[in-house]
């Protein structure tokens, strides 16, 4: 297992308000050719991290046709900023980076692992903690897999916290809905 499950916060988090919400934003469109886009500055170590990723997924084929394909949201811009202060409190972590993920019907995002900013300073800082947080309802065909570990049909509302925060992870939707997915890096207040 490279997570544990923390509780469902679905009573104390409107999804379903959320994912409508979200619904009518346009959000920072993601695709292989631009998986960070101007969220976060590239050190030359991460940028040969960013290549070797990119490489990974050519060799497998993936940068030669459009499946993969993302929407980010971030607080502030697509959604309100107190719900990352309402979550923080839920799991007692203050917030650092903090982003919903969405995917289309037939999209993916291969296997790779997240550069969050100021990456270099936090990798080892034993209060980073992850977690994920699944607001949709269930839906045949949307999976999340991090390192070995999948999720298919949770529960909306489930929250489990990541071993490891920043871990190999991907995400597929062979569904026939849009997939949404809350993230939340941040400092654990101990």
């Amino acid at each position: 297992m490279q997570s544990d499950y923390v509780g469902n916060f679905k009573d104390q988090i409107d999804c379903d308000a959320l994912i409508a919400h979200l619904s009518a934003q346009e959000g920072e469109h993601r695709t292989a050719d631009n998986p960070y886009a101007s969220s976060v500055e590239l050190d030359p170590e991460l940028l040969e991290k960013k290549h070797e990723m990119r490489d990974l997924w050519q060799s497998a084929g993936y940068m030669e046709h459009d499946t993969v394909d993302w929407i980010n949201y971030y607080a502030g811009d697509h959604f309100d900023m107190n719900l990352l202060d309402q979550f923080g409190d839920l799991v007692n972590a203050d917030p650092y980076n903090v982003w919903i993920s969405s995917m289309r019907p037939g999209k993916c995002v291969p296997y790779h692992w997240d550069i969050a900013r100021e990456y270099q300073t936090h990798k080892n800082d034993p209060r980073m903690v992850r977690y994920s947080f699944f607001i949709d309802r269930p839906s045949i065909g949307q999976v999340f897999v991090l390192k070995d570990q999948a999720f298919h049909m949770i529960p909306q509302g489930e929250v489990y916290r990541w071993h490891k925060w920043d871990e190999w992870h991907l995400g597929f939707n062979c569904g026939f809905s849009q997939k949404f997915l809350f993230h939340y890096v941040g400092f654990d207040r101990g």
